[in-house]
């Protein structure tokens, strides 16, 4: 039988038993390659479109006949069936193609899943079969005349094709120099190289490779000379990373390897581009080549990060991790993106999501399932984020200088429980955007990241969820000894709740809190929560959950049982609220539920036909197979597994210990270790209960196999309460990453998702005990534990407020106890230089974050305890903390306390020569005066500051230049209100200066909204708008609530100058509602007089007058006279027009009586519209004509009360027809607060 071949990759030859048949440069060779790769069965006027689109239809036709005739004449006639509408390239035949053998080998080389294919008998052939057959690019130097159908075609398969050979040889050369065959690997880079000349991967790895071998001369000489390409062709130099490899060649020091680790669970990456059917349906045909390009984006570099493709469809892509760098690529991979240019000439918005796929959870359904869910949080995403599931938060390394923000968890249909997704955050994408909500339902919920899978425990999940659908469940406390597992099991209960509530679960940690007069504060914390109300703080957190609906879980309350009151009082508050806690002793209450937690259950016999299916035995076998993947349970060591679940009581914690141990030593000699240590605990503590000494032995069992050096590491990393990061370890235990590795295999920490690391509560307490075995070297730690992290503080102080302020003011907040912790030491121990450094970081991240209340207490708590210990020896770092909680007593409404602490604090460093304090306290001054209204001493103040700062500046010290900036930023604010509007653009060019020079880009929120005000008095209201979005932006990155509200209050201002009254209302609103969860009352009268404003000017009396009120009540409570005497006018001109003059008149009897106080004769100008409308109502409408006349006259009176008085003017002058003779306006004396009180 003849065997036809059609080759195509290289220059295209079509040949029957070794004859070659065509090698005219017409259309019958381009159309045999489309019939036997676009489809062996083609439609005569598809093929007519495609090689004779220019040619009318029956021309095309005859072409086309004419082209079958010279297929036939060359003995393809077996091949080719034709009839009146088709054409068909029969496989029936013996038809061999290089193309589909080329693609078959590389599909088949797929399946076998991993990457060292050099040693593989099945994909080594394979491959370099593949590379054999690529001769060269497709169909390369052919082009028949006007088929530009097929030449698109041909590209678009070209560009493909070409692609795939070139990711082949970087596999094979990749998996040559892994599996050290490194003349194999450079040959093949070689040949890569042919293709790609300038391909610096491949440059790198023949380097590499001459190193690996110990031809340094070899390597020099290969960088030097694509050096020397790279100049000639491009004008350019290599790359930072691959002349650091130079470098290291060079200087004889160790390359940094190019392998790759193994992930702990394989990873999937998906991609897709956002609104990508619209830019098919924009652009067309020019997306073709924008899905070329973008598969080539992809595949650059796949391999280097340990990935492959394993689906594509259209714009979107799933690719496949089980080793390298998943995370990485993915934002190498969105920066080129950004950086491409595209045909369609818009930019392509990339979305990215990452999951991670337990190997013990990797079968068809639930692989399957999990791409779907992913796919449907990528729909939810928005332009540019990159999404990583919980689970690949968990098992995955971020890159340098990236973090992980919580977007919350979801519900996904389909799935029993709500999910939680991250957002990385990296140096190309500092903003957050919330996932789309419309796609998504979000649910308060917060839980830590759980590694492992939930094992057992089936009985007590149906009882707690018993519990939870009766009425009368609402506090059930999970009671067990420590290692049994209640924290997991409460996790597992709150997480898989089959009706959530609607306001979530929230799970509260409390091994860190010590007080149980203070349960407060980790609830708040819980529920982001701050108190910025003066006040008990109890009252605060029932009334901001009173109406709520929701489940807490507080996590290790033993130590805290006194506190149990507390949460009686919150049960009977707050009816929608249900507890479970999690406590080693029962809280003797009436209303609690006890749910015992026992150990998991194990077998009696190991010739258990079910022995693997008990919880027990199931969880020793997972966590063995977790630390070594080689683990398979076998007959002989049933009966020690058994044994060793028996000995540790089927606590959880001891059967993890103890498997952790399978990869160095059998399960017998792990489980005669527990014997032997339980017969020595029995022997000494015979009072201890039995579980307390099973989990004791298996821990003494672990700590025996430890090394002296581990056992010190572990001991120290104990003082942490709360967790620490990788950083810490490193510094105070000398614990490197594969240490900490280790300790984690072997259960002794545990990896948290933002990459720090905790120790179960219960491992701490013993390796505790080791640590304080020498008291000598446990007080020297607390002490050097105590300077490292006020020093990690001073250096977080800087960039506190720059362009990286959100990641540092994360990390301060991740060891905010540790830190509190540290400063407390270094008080004990009379550090005094120290702690004076550590206040201004410390009170800086409460101001930034709006956590006043929090800064307030903590400035007063350290006061107490530094004059506790040495009265006022310390008067420098006293009032430092004294300015600060002046600052702070100022923003919770207590004005005269502020003023009282500040004044004071001013007296003693003017005293003192010290400038900065000075100027701090100075600073402190103007912004509350100004806050207050007396912007002429807010003037005066700011002034003798920025004289203070202004000879500093020239020192580059950046935290001076973000503290004048900030200054300038205040003058500008007191000058706008002032009508100095030049000098307020002077200062707001001078502080743009300065925060452009230091970087101080938090700052740039104050000015940015500065700008936008004297945007709004020049008319360029669009402007304002977006300086204010913009300022909303830089806050919503730092989570600064406070100017936050501020800004949406203000942006209402912007779009009302706009006409659009329904975004006013909405952004006030939206101010209002954030500024009544911080509880900040400054804001809350200002937003609520601004709401009531707008209600007023939409006729909705009473709705105005609600408003009105509630502004009144927050002017009077922070004691701001001026803010009070304002909104008393604006309440009774409700009143007025509501037609209830008692009420009116009291409240403008009251107005006359502060402005009397308040000494201001110019301020009687405020109220003259409103009593006009009084005597108007009253009978006495000549009296109200000669005020109008009066106010008129004023060269102070405001825009909306000159028209109101000019409106009641009009409707009262028919009555008096001879008003004309009266004096003019201009002759009317303003009238005194006394004479206007004897008159009404």
């Amino acid at each position: 039988m003849s065997r036809l071949k059609v080759a195509l990759m290289g220059s295209p030859e079509i040949s029957i038993d070794g004859r070659r048949l065509i090698n005219r440069n017409d259309k019958t060779v381009a159309l045999i390659a489309f019939l036997a790769l676009r489809g062996p069965t083609q439609l005569r006027d598809i093929l007519i479109t495609n090689f004779w689109n220019g040619s009318p239809i029956s021309k095309g036709r005859a072409a086309l006949r004419t082209a079958l005739w010279r297929l036939k004449n060359v003995g393809l006639s077996p091949w080719l069936e034709i009839d009146r509408e088709t054409i068909t390239l029969r496989r029936n035949h013996d038809l061999w193609i290089d193309v589909e053998e080329f693609r078959e080998n590389l599909e088949r080389s797929k399946r076998h899943h991993h990457d060292l294919v050099c040693s593989c008998p099945v994909c080594a052939p394979l491959l370099k079969r593949a590379i054999e057959l690529y001769r060269g690019d497709f169909m390369a130097g052919y082009s028949p005349v006007n088929a530009l159908g097929f030449d698109e075609w041909r590209a678009q398969l070209g560009e493909v094709l070409r692609n795939e050979y070139l990711n082949t040889l970087e596999q094979l050369a990749r998996s040559y120099h892994t599996a050290g065959q490194n003349d194999q690997a450079i040959k093949t880079a070689r040949r890569w190289l042919e293709a790609e000349p300038l391909k610096e991967e491949a440059h790198n790895l023949i380097i590499h490779c001459f190193s690996s071998n110990h031809q340094p001369d070899k390597a020099i000489a290969h960088y030097r000379s694509y050096k020397r390409l790279l100049s000639r062709k491009l004008k350019v130099l290599p790359s930072e990373e691959i002349t650091t490899v130079y470098q290291h060649v060079l200087n004889k020091q160790v390359v940094p390897s190019q392998t790759t680790q193994p992930l702990k669970n394989p990873a999937i990456l998906l991609l897709d581009i956002e609104h990508g059917q619209d830019l098919w349906a924009r652009n067309g045909s020019l997306m073709n080549q924008v899905l070329i390009r973008l598969s080539t984006l992809v595949k650059e570099g796949l391999r280097r990060y340990g990935g492959r493709i394993i689906q594509q469809s259209g714009e979107s892509f799933a690719i496949y991790f089980d080793h390298g760098q998943p995370v990485q690529y993915t934002v190498q991979f969105q920066q080129r993106v950004a950086e491409a240019k595209w045909s369609t000439a818009e930019q392509l918005l990339l979305r990215a999501i990452i999951t991670t796929i337990p190997t013990s959870q990797s079968n068809d359904s639930e692989y399957s399932s999990t791409l779907s869910v992913c796919r449907q949080f990528l729909e939810a995403a928005s332009a540019n984020q990159i999404l990583l599931t919980e689970q690949a938060a968990s098992d995955l390394e971020l890159p340098a200088s990236s973090r992980l923000h919580n977007l919350g968890s979801y519900r996904i249909p389909g799935q029993n429980s709500p999910l939680q997704v991250y957002e990385l955050i990296h140096k190309n994408r500092q903003g957050t955007d919330h996932l789309r909500l419309d796609k998504l339902t979000q649910l308060p919920i917060n839980l830590p990241v759980q590694s492992t899978r939930f094992i057992g425990r089936e009985a007590e999940l149906a009882q707690i969820y018993q519990l939870l659908s009766n009425p009368d469940g609402r506090l059930i406390t999970l009671v067990g000894p420590g290692g049994v597992g209640k924290t997991r099991l409460g996790v597992q209960v709150i997480s898989q709740l089959q009706i959530m509530p609607a306001d979530g679960v929230h799970y509260v940690p409390l091994v860190a809190h010590r007080n149980p007069t203070t349960l407060y504060e980790p609830i708040a914390d819980a529920l982001n929560l701050s108190f910025n109300n003066p006040g008990d703080q109890t009252a605060q957190l029932i009334e901001h959950i009173r109406h709520k609906h929701m489940v807490l879980l507080l996590d290790n309350f033993e130590h805290l049982l006194p506190g149990t009151p507390f949460l009686i009082e919150l049960l009977e508050q707050v009816p929608g609220l249900r507890l479970i806690l999690t406590t080693r002793e029962r809280l003797n209450s009436s209303l609690e539920t006890v749910c015992e937690v026992r150990g998991l259950p194990y077998p009696v016999d190991p010739a258990d036909p079910q022995f693997e299916q008990y919880s027990g035995i199931h969880l020793f076998v997972q966590n063995a197979r977790r630390v070594s993947p080689t683990f398979n349970l076998c007959p002989e060591d049933k009966p020690a597994i058994l044994q060793i679940c028996k000995l540790v009581d089927g606590l959880p914690l001891g059967i993890e210990l103890s498997s952790s141990w399978v990869r160095a030593i059998s399960c017998q000699e792990i489980a005669d270790s527990i014997q032997m240590n339980l017969d020595f605990a029995q022997t000494t503590s015979p009072d201890v209960p039995i579980r307390h000494r099973s989990l004791r032995a298996a821990f003494d069992h672990s700590w025996q196999l430890l090394s002296e050096e581990d056992r010190r590491t572990i001991s120290k990393l104990s003082i942490y309460r709360n967790g620490f990061s990788q950083q810490a370890a490193d510094q105070l235990a000398n614990a490197n990453p594969t240490m900490l590795a280790s300790y984690v295999d072997k259960n002794i920490l545990a990896r948290q998702s933002n990459a720090r690391f905790m120790m179960p509560e219960t491992l701490r307490t013993y390796a505790l005990e080791y640590l304080k075995a020498d008291p000598q070297d446990y007080e020297s730690l607390l002490d050097a534990n105590s300077e490292y992290f006020l020093n990690y503080l001073c250096g977080l102080y800087v960039a506190f407020t720059g362009k990286s302020g959100p990641s540092a003011i994360m990390e301060f907040w991740l060891d905010a106890d540790n830190i509190i912790d540290a400063l407390y030491r270094a008080i004990e121990q009379h550090k005094w230089p120290l702690v004076l450094e550590s206040i201004d970081p410390l009170m800086s991240v409460y101001e930034l974050q709006g956590r006043i209340r929090d800064g307030h207490d903590h400035a007063i708590a350290i006061i107490k305890r530094i004059i506790d210990l040495v009265g006022m020896q310390q008067p420098d770092i006293y009032y430092s903390l004294l300015g600060w909680a002046g600052n702070f007593s100022f923003r919770l409404g207590l004005s005269q306390d502020a003023f009282e602490k500040l004044n004071v604090t001013l007296a003693y460093t003017q005293s003192q020569g010290d400038v900065y304090h000075s100027a701090r306290t100075l600073l402190f001054l103007a912004d509350a005066h100004r806050r207050h209204g007396d912007q002429n001493t807010a003037l005066q103040e700011i002034t003798q500051c920025l004289e203070l700062l202004e000879p500093q500046i020239a020192s580059g010290d950046t935290v001076l230049s973000g503290a004048y900036a900030y200054a300038l930023s205040i003058l500008g604010m007191i000058q706008h209100k002032l009508d100095q509007l030049e000098a307020a653009r002077q200062a707001l060019f001078r502080c743009n200066a300065i925060l452009e020079k230091s970087n101080r880009y938090y700052f740039r929120i104050r000015a940015l909204d500065l700008q936008a005000r004297i945007a709004v008095r020049e008319g360029r209201t669009q402007e304002s708008i977006d300086l204010r979005l913009e300022a909303i932006a830089i806050a919503e990155e730092f989570n600064d609530r406070r100017n936050i509200a501020i800004l949406f209050n203000n942006l209402g201002d912007s779009v009302e100058h706009m006409g659009d009254r329904q975004s006013t209302i909405a952004y006030i609103a939206k101010a209002n509602q954030i500024s009544s969860e911080m509880g900040d009352r400054q804001l809350l009268a200002l937003t609520n007089n601004n709401l009531g404003f707008l209600a007023l000017q939409d006729k909705n009396l009473s709705e105005a007058i609600a408003y009105y009120e509630r502004s009144l009540t927050m002017y009077r409570l922070i004691q701001n006279t001026l803010g009070t005497f304002l909104t008393l006018r604006d309440t009774s001109r409700a009143y007025l027009l509501a037609h209830d003059l008692t009420s009116a008149r009291s409240l403008i009897v009251e107005a006359l009586q502060l402005g009397a106080e308040l000494g201001d004769p110019g301020l009687v100008v405020q109220l003259l519209a409103v009593i006009a409308h009084l005597l108007a109502q009253t009978g006495q409408s000549e009296r109200a004509l000669q005020l109008c006349s009066t106010l008129i006259s004023q060269s102070n009176t405001g825009s909306y009360t000159y028209e109101e008085a000019k409106k009641l003017l009009t409707a009262l002058s028919p009555q008096f027809p001879d008003y004309a003779t009266i004096p003019s306006s201009a002759d009317l004396e303003l009238p005194t607060f006394a004479s206007l009180l004897a008159e009404i």
